[in-house]
């Protein structure tokens, strides 16, 4: 069938893969086995558009957010839903990124703002923490290998380094390549 992925993500233990997106009209969610012969697992029912999307560290879970800025966890073994959260940006969630560590999500509106969840207590619903309001239209994050920084980038170009405690700013690439930027990554 057509339609139109919006994100994609591997899980980290390798074993997953899933994408979020619009099927003829239908907002689907889904998560199929990541080797052959890559059959359906799942397909998650969320009643907004899935936007950004990411496994948990232990790769048990999917956290997914999107319109209306809910942010809720699928667990991939009972299929059950829980919503932990509502990111407090006044748009859309377009990105959800896991720390390495599994200490965190990230959230990242298109309004500019990013918010940090506890992923040890996705069950449960929780306020999140505000480590970023720049304005700035944001279109992707991620976290540095050590789980200290989290990368962000948008519309206007700029990627913004970020302290994941203190939400300082530690770093500004400005026109980081000419356009904006859609998706940024640590090596």
């Amino acid at each position: 069938s057509k339609g139109l992925g919006l994100n994609v993500q591997y899980s980290p233990d390798g074993q997953w893969m899933a994408g979020g997106g619009i099927v003829e009209g239908r907002d689907i969610t889904k998560v199929w086995n990541a080797s052959p012969p890559y059959d359906d697992h799942l397909e998650l029912s969320f009643e907004r558009q899935t936007i950004g999307l990411a496994f948990t560290r232990d790769s048990k879970r999917l956290v997914v957010g999107g319109q209306g800025r809910m942010l809720s966890v699928y667990d991939l073994r009972s299929s059950a839903k829980h919503d932990f959260g509502q990111h407090i940006g006044n748009d859309d969630v377009i990105s959800i990124a896991a720390s390495p560590d599994g200490k965190y999500m990230a959230s990242a509106s298109f309004d500019g703002t990013v918010m940090l969840w506890d992923a040890t207590r996705l069950e449960e619903w929780q306020e999140g923490r505000l480590v970023y309001e720049g304005g700035l239209t944001l279109f992707w994050g991620d976290f540095s290998p050590d789980s200290k920084c989290l990368a962000v980038g948008g519309r206007n170009g700029e990627i913004r380094i970020l302290d994941v405690e203190s939400g300082d700013n530690l770093r500004t690439i400005s026109n980081a390549h000419g356009d904006k930027v859609n998706c940024v990554s640590f090596s």
